[in-house]
């Protein structure tokens, strides 16, 4: 080989291509990552605000009197770029995984929900998510650790992930189950399928060598960073304050919010920005009618440095002196309620429990209700009271929501939860109390549908977040000392699942059952369920109950409390049962009957920590 076919070989591995793909190109392959690549990271918000984002864009441009042709003269979305490196037949991200997992997911998600549409208006994307390889189906995200659970939520398989990007996996795709709006019905799913898999688009760059994937990755994370939404408001205000020396002053207080803010998260203030103008200014949200176009609370949501700056008069800032005092004063006080609000959204405080939970169950929209309420002037103590007043309002109507088969997400609540949040904005505390109570007593059905209340693939979260409060309440009324977070994660080495007191065998318990369908539907109901250690569930899980129950003694109160022995020599527990009135039994066998006894039982424990009641605490000796 000459010197000259050298340098043409050398310079082709040194090529370096970009070009605009679609979602249908880009999902057509195969991709793999380096194995020291970081896990799949992407949190609720992450997901929710791509799906607000891709869905708002097409429903602005949507019409029900479309035909399949005018899809294409809808607007693009981009999604960035992502860089490739070609390797020895094979395609290696080197950055966009976790926007290609996600996307991934939804189309997943998209599949389910044209199962019920005849099969000319069906989109075909499977082989965009699942495809055959060397004779084998496997997901075309190829990597390792994530293969077998992308692989079960395709084949809708129960799933045990294992690891950190298998359970975030999960955890996004019940967000994406939760949130996908209701908007986007039969009708339109064809319509949006066929849009976000041709006009979302990503400019991809493909090398042909590590080094240079590597450093394109980091030019375009390192440099050229362009001014975010916040960047820009803060311009806009600034530039509104005459005196150099205030706005020097006022630049410093802004900065020093944004530092406040970035201590939660380094991505953490737009999400308080868009909490905050939503819940003190919006007045007005985009209707589900046809042709109804964005308001205040999507401009908010996307541009709300635009919208202030449109409507600044609206929201009360004409003079100097009102721009000055928006950043002094009103900023650094919800600045510092929001920062407030998220560490207890993120670490279990009991003065501020209510948040935590509400956190756990991905309801993102406490953020803006809650600030809604709150004012500038109320003190210390209102404002905490104000807090748990709303917050826990909020776990109430998810309770409800979870034992009733609804969903809570983002899409299906946020009109409701909007015109909430215009209703208590600035009330009086008692104002804030009779009017959350008004809305707990519109709550329909209630515990109605508890009869039904059982596990299956969408609500196993829930489940466990329902089985830790009643585990935690007995444990607390009793005197135990353990926190939240024991009933719900466990320790680090042996973690908490759920487990079936009836354990999967059929040929066991078939003659108890009128048939198999029954026993796996009770075997599934709440009341035959417990929260215990994983290494418990190893040891006994599959055991016949007569020798769990001995066992069960060993762990936490709830599960004691089906054995003989809890009701000998337990003085606390038996005060607690006498007090409640709970009807609270041992039981020598566990068949059909005794799962509806107990499931009676975790109705009633239900009622008493989901009790609206639990209101008026927060307004008594005021």
């Amino acid at each position: 080989m000459t010197k000259d076919s050298d340098t043409t070989n050398i310079s082709a591995l040194r090529k370096i291509l970009a070009s605009p793909e679609s979602i249908e190109s880009i999902l057509s392959k195969k991709y793999t990552i380096d194995p020291y690549q970081r896990e799949y990271k992407w949190t609720t918000k992450n997901i929710t605000d791509l799906i607000e984002d891709l869905c708002g864009k097409f429903l602005e441009e949507y019409d029900v009197s479309h035909d399949w042709d005018d899809v294409k003269k809808y607007s693009y979305y981009f999604m960035g770029s992502i860089v490739l490196c070609e390797k020895n037949g094979e395609n290696i991200i080197v950055d966009g995984q976790q926007r290609l997992i996600s996307l991934t997911l939804l189309l997943i998600h998209l599949n389910r929900l044209q199962e019920n549409l005849d099969k000319f208006h069906q989109i075909a994307i499977e082989s965009f998510i699942i495809s055959k390889k060397f004779g084998k189906r496997t997901p075309n995200i190829q990597i390792e650790d994530r293969i077998d659970c992308l692989r079960a939520l395709h084949e809708r398989e129960i799933i045990n992930p294992e690891g950190e990007s298998a359970k975030n996996i999960l955890n996004r795709f019940d967000d994406i189950e939760q949130n996908f709006p209701s908007e986007i019905g039969e009708k339109s799913l064809p319509y949006f399928i066929e849009w976000l898999l041709n006009n979302v688009q990503f400019v991809q760059i493909t090398t042909y060598s590590s080094e240079d994937a590597y450093r394109i990755f980091e030019t375009i994370n390192d440099r050229g960073l362009s001014l975010t939404p916040a960047d820009m408001l803060k311009g806009y205000l600034l530039t509104k304050i005459k005196d150099d020396s205030v706005r020097e002053q006022v630049n410093d207080i802004w900065k020093k919010q944004i530092v406040l803010l970035r201590s939660i998260d380094g991505d953490e203030y737009p999400y308080f920005f868009k909490s905050w103008l939503r819940a003190k200014y919006a007045k007005s949200t985009r209707t589900r009618k046809k042709g109804s176009t964005n308001k205040d609370y999507e401009h908010i949501g996307t541009i709300f440095h635009k919208w202030v700056r449109e409507n600044s008069s609206k929201i009360g800032l004409s003079k100097s002196s009102d721009f000055r005092d928006f950043i002094k004063k009103k900023l650094v006080f919800f600045v510092n309620q929001y920062v407030l609000i998220r560490n207890a959204a993120d670490v279990f405080n009991p003065e501020f429990e209510h948040i935590y939970y509400n956190s756990l169950n991905n309801f993102t929209l406490q953020y803006p209700l809650i600030l809604a309420s709150l004012r500038m002037d109320d003190s210390p103590d209102i404002l905490h009271r104000k807090m748990r007043l709303v917050s826990k309002y909020i776990d109430i109507y998810i309770a409800h929501r979870g034992m009733n088969r609804q969903t809570w997400g983002y899409s299906s609540v946020r009109y409701s939860a909007f015109g909430l949040m215009k209703d208590i904005r600035n009330l009086e505390i008692d104002e804030l109390a009779k009017r959350l109570k008004k809305e707990i007593d519109g709550i329909q059905d209630k515990f109605r549908h508890f009869n039904i209340f059982r596990m299956h693939q969408q609500n196993r979260r829930f489940i466990r977040y329902f089985l830790s409060r009643i585990t935690q309440n007995v444990e607390r009324e009793c005197g135990g000392s353990q926190e939240f977070d024991y009933y719900y994660y466990g320790k680090k080495k042996d973690p908490i699942e759920v487990e079936h007191v009836i354990p999967y065998q059929w040929d066991r318990y078939k003659q108890e059952f009128q048939d198999k369908e029954e026993f796996e539907r009770l075997r599934n109901m709440v009341g035959g369920l417990l929260l215990l250690p994983k290494s418990f569930n190893q040891s006994y899980g599959a055991k016949p109950y007569e020798y769990k129950v001995k066992k069960y003694y060993s762990q936490n109160l709830l599960a004691k409390s089906l054995s003989h022995e809890c009701y000998d020599g337990n003085p606390k527990f038996l005060r607690f049962v006498e007090k409640s009135e709970l009807p609270f039994k041992p039981h020598e066998h566990f068949v059909k009957e005794d799962i509806q006894t107990r499931h009676k039982l975790y109705k009633r424990l239900a009622e008493l920590i989901w009790n609206p009641r639990i209101l008026d605490e927060e307004i008594e000796g005021i």
